[in-house]
């Protein structure tokens, strides 16, 4: 077999899956001679790395293409007769100037009517049904990847009801790969909408507290990976997609992708300002004890630690800062920190709930 018909089988075998494709392949290695068993061998090894950089080339395409289809609410807002309000992220954006990170839209003055229905019994069990189908689906002891994702949402909801923040919403820097790579399409597609459609996480342009937009290419991924501890727990996350979605379907044959096109950046996520922490307790009491342990201790060292860093600190992790200080507590999957926007009154509730989340904020 001649080199371009041995690249053809490869194709047809990595592309498609054609099993005859990889006996021919096979069969050419067994009979090749030692020096042009080896040149089979690399020209196999390229194909298969073409097609695992175009198969993440699939993913991301697949990933910018869902990011605009959330609507912020939709779900809740929906169950409590309201009227959608669609997410604040322009469609094809990556990058955006420092100056339009907090974006008005996304913290519009809400009426006492809507501060009313989403605090409602309603919307709360609307809340509470999702995230408990949620953690059904993907809080497994057996499913490694989902996991730091969980106990970072767990710390975040947990941190905002201590006084460690003031009255400011927390915000949320997570990684693109996190949602990509943590265990595949299902989950990207059902963290998204849980965050965005159901809790009503603000997701902002891509950016990291008022810094230009992070692409996380080969160049930078060491420190970017440094800087949001993706490996902090549990070690790498793994990819457990199915055999025929958007995101693993292979390419077409030949076609050419750079992974730059689509590059992975660190995205906002912003609690709502409606939040009360009453509510927030109830939530995190659904998480599994293999989950909330560990996410206690999170936000419990979150609590404890906090710093601040500097523009040398941030130069130093390769990122273009403002001259301005933030303050950065790094958790399983991305940063938290204070947010510019305050929480609406009333988020402490009666004085018996605030009794109640006094004696749990001794713990912090």
């Amino acid at each position: 077999m001649d080199l371009a018909a041995f690249e053809l089988s490869c194709r047809q075998f990595f592309y498609d899956g054609n099993e005859s494709a990889r006996e021919k392949m096979d069969k050419a290695v067994r009979q090749a001679e030692p020096h042009q068993r080896m040149i089979f061998t690399r020209l196999m090894a390229s194909v298969r790395a073409e097609f695992h950089k175009d198969r993440e080339a699939d993913r991301r395409r697949e990933y910018h293409r869902l990011l605009p289809t959330y609507e912020l609410e939709s779900v809740v807002r929906h169950a409590v007769a309201l009227p959608p309000r669609p997410m604040a992220q322009p469609s094809g954006q990556t990058t955006v100037k420092p100056s339009e990170l907090h974006q008005p839209s996304l913290f519009q003055s809400t009426s006492a009517t809507e501060v009313q229905a989403m605090r409602s019994s309603r919307a709360k069990t609307v809340r509470r049904g999702e995230l408990t189908a949620f953690l059904k689906d993907y809080a497994s002891k057996v499913m490694i990847g989902p996991q730091p994702f969980l106990r970072s949402l767990f710390a975040v909801l947990a941190l905002q009801t201590t006084d460690s923040y003031g009255q400011r919403c927390l915000q949320w820097d997570i990684d693109d790969a996190v949602f990509i790579e943590a265990s595949g399409a299902a989950f990207a597609r059902d963290a998204l909408r849980l965050l965005v459609s159901v809790i009503g996480f603000r997701m902002q342009s891509p950016s990291l507290h008022g810094f230009p937009g992070v692409p996380v290419t080969e160049n930078n991924a060491t420190q970017s990976t440094a800087l949001l501890s993706h490996a902090s727990i549990d070690g790498v996350p793994t990819v457990t997609t199915p055999g025929s979605n958007p995101f693993t379907d292979p390419s077409p044959h030949g076609q050419q992708r750079r992974q730059e096109d689509m590059p992975l950046l660190i995205r906002t996520f912003v609690l709502p300002p409606y939040y009360e922490n009453t509510e927030l307790v109830a939530l995190l009491k659904l998480f599994p004890t293999f989950i909330s342990e560990p996410g206690w201790k999170l936000a419990h060292s979150m609590a404890d630690s906090k710093h601040r860093k500097t523009d040398a600190d941030l130069e130093s992790a390769s990122v273009h800062s403002s001259k301005k200080d933030f303050s950065y507590d790094t958790l399983g999957h991305g940063l938290i920190s204070s947010s510019q926007h305050e929480r609406l009154s009333g988020f402490k509730g009666s004085l018996l709930a605030r009794f109640w989340l006094w004696l749990i904020s001794l713990c912090f």
